[in-house]
Formats: structure tokens, C-alpha cells, sequence
């Protein structure tokens, strides 16, 4: 499908929670922008991206960021929601979901790392993942919150 990466319905779960981990790590921050209706911040796939940011192609991330601040337009928002309008396709479409909620469930402030890589760890545990890639080779957690 053209609004998800090239070669995302051959990825394996495994590849898929290590790519949204590696991603994560990389910005360290809550990818968030104002919402439009003035209550707080909505959570984006533009800027640095939410842990299911990495399948998406960048013109859908603007697009479905665009659809994401107006709850009055159908699709966009929720990665559930790209699979219910048929905006993506249903490849790991329960693993993708539940990597996006860590991110979006976890804090905005100084705790949102630790926080995610709790959340982070359980979602390996339930989809029956390797989590290492939350750990550095010494085995220290990458998640300080600095």
C-alpha cells in the first residue's frame, strides 16, 4: 500500500517492534503538535515521529496528521483507525496499534522514557518479542530520561 513504506507487509513482528523501538531512542521525546481545537497537544507521525511513525511514508504522515487534529474527517488518527478506513494495510496491525499507545499513553514531561520503555517491555512480553533492543549492549537501559 502507498502510504506505508517500501517492503512493510514482509517486515516480521520482530523487525517491526525493533524498528519503532531504534526510532524512539533515536528522538527520545513525545512527538506532539497543539491541537487545533486549543485542548492540549495531539500526538503526530510528522516531526519526530510516534513509534508508528517508521511505516508510514512522509506525505501520509502529513496527510494523516492533517486528518488527525479534525475528528469531523474520517480516517487518519489512530493506527486503528487507518486500518478501519483501509488507509494502511492489516499487517501487524495489533502489534502497530499497541506501539503507538506507548508512545501516545506515556507522559510529555522529563518521565515519558522510562514510562515508554516500561509499556515498551510489556508489549514484547505480550506479542512474544525479544525486547533487547530497549538495552544496550552492556544490558543498561537506553531510556534515561536526560
Amino acid at each position: 500500500m502507498s502510504n506505508t513504506i517500501e517492503g512493510f507487509e514482509s517486515l516480521t513482528p520482530q523487525q517491526v517492534f525493533d524498528m519503532s523501538v531504534k526510532h524512539i531512542l533515536t528522538t527520545k521525546k513525545k512527538s506532539v503538535a497543539k491541537n487545533p481545537t486549543g485542548k492540549g497537544n495531539v500526538c503526530v507521525y510528522g516531526g519526530s515521529g510516534c513509534g508508528a511513525a517508521v511505516f508510514l511514508t512522509e506525505d501520509a504522515k502529513r496527510a494523516f496528521d492533517k486528518r488527525s487534529s479534525d475528528e469531523t474527517v474520517l480516517g487518519g488518527g489512530a493506527w486503528n483507525r487507518l486500518l478501519v478506513h483501509k488507509l494502511v494495510p492489516e499487517t501487524h496491525g495489533d502489534l502497530i496499534s499497541a506501539l503507538q499507545y506507548a508512545h501516545d499513553n506515556s507522559p510529555e514531561d522529563d518521565s515519558f522514557m522510562k514510562a515508554w520503555a516500561g509499556t515498551m517491555t510489556q508489549i514484547a512480553f505480550n506479542f512474544n518479542l525479544d525486547d533487547s533492543a530497549i538495552n544496550n549492549p552492556e544490558g543498561e537501559t537506553n531510556v534515561s530520561n536526560d
